[in-house]
């Protein structure tokens, strides 16, 4: 039996009593914390469930009727064996995960990779009744998309075990900075330096050329679409005074005048051309975690 924590206000001989008697309602209600931005959480029951979650010292509203979340299993086992199981999303195509950003979208250009999710299930004498206690029924990590569609997706999802299966340690020393270009850690606003593109004369999957282009996208990134209102991301592997080069061909044939985002790239060291100094122009120092003065590995001869 799994512990079951009342709601404020009431007991655990509360909760106790009640599913004594074997006439009760449930509902099963998931928790979605983003590595960016703040939980959402939504309800699979037949209303909006307003409860304490669990862990938390507030009230808070699992929302209904907006994404369907279909998986996430209880399992009990014996040993530190990771549990990965398959997830399903359900959502309107126009549900917006972010102004004029929708679930698809936000799902393609990764804003829920390496998200939190855990489901919850609480208990109540009968709809429209206080809910007096939940209790924990899976907690894990968004680890890869299986499938993304315009109104589903299918997401990979492993037990907070997975954080057991790391063979080096959290924090690395080197000489680089060890965060990503834009991610909370790093704190640059990526809008403050994106740049509307449009694409030249015969492009290619794999090769953009654009007037604007520049060294400054090295390392960078773009964000373009084929009119069907899926954003697809791609990493510059190298620019020039002319053409972007692309990591990964593009899923379709560009054309000419289509537009694009173009984010520049960072070397995530101290150069103030191409490294952190250029973001940020007076607090560089206390961003970076690298460690310059690191001795590069040599080769014994």
């Amino acid at each position: 039996m799994r512990p079951v924590t009342p709601q404020p206000g009431y007991a655990s001989s509360d909760v106790t009593n009640l599913l004594a008697t074997r006439q009760f309602v449930y509902a099963d209600c998931f928790t979605i914390t983003p590595k960016v931005g703040s939980p959402l959480r939504y309800t699979n029951a037949q209303q909006s469930v307003t409860v304490v979650p669990l862990g938390y010292i507030t009230r808070e509203t699992y929302t209904a009727g907006k994404v369907l979340i279909k998986g996430l299993r209880s399992r009990n086992s014996i040993g530190v064996e990771v549990d990965q199981q398959q997830v399903d999303l359900e959502y309107p195509n126009t549900l917006e995960y972010q102004a004029a950003l929708t679930w698809a979208k936000a799902l393609l250009v990764g804003r829920l990779d390496g998200a939190k999710i855990r489901r919850d299930r609480y208990f109540a004498s009968d709809w429209g009744q206080p809910w007096l206690g939940g209790c924990p029924m899976f907690s894990g990590v968004v680890s890869t998309l299986s499938a993304v569609g315009r109104q589903s997706a299918t997401v990979d999802v492993k037990s907070d075990l997975v954080f057991l299966d790391r063979q080096a340690p959290a924090y690395l020393w080197e000489p680089n900075c060890k965060n990503t270009w834009g991610d909370p850690a790093c704190g640059v606003d990526q809008n403050v330096w994106a740049v509307t593109g449009t694409i030249g004369a015969s492009p290619t999957r794999s090769v953009l050329p654009w007037s604007g282009s520049s060294t400054d996208y090295n390392l960078g990134k773009i964000h373009i679409e084929n009119g069907d209102s899926v954003t697809r991301v791609r990493t510059v592997a190298r620019a020039t005074s002319s053409q972007i080069f692309l990591a990964y061909p593009l899923d379709f044939d560009p054309v000419a005048g289509m537009t694009f985002v173009a984010y520049p790239g960072c070397t995530r060291t101290t150069d103030a051309t191409t490294g952190c100094p250029k973001y940020h122009s007076t607090d560089w120092q206390s961003k970076i975690k690298g460690f310059p003065f690191i001795p590069v590995a040599e080769t014994a001869l």
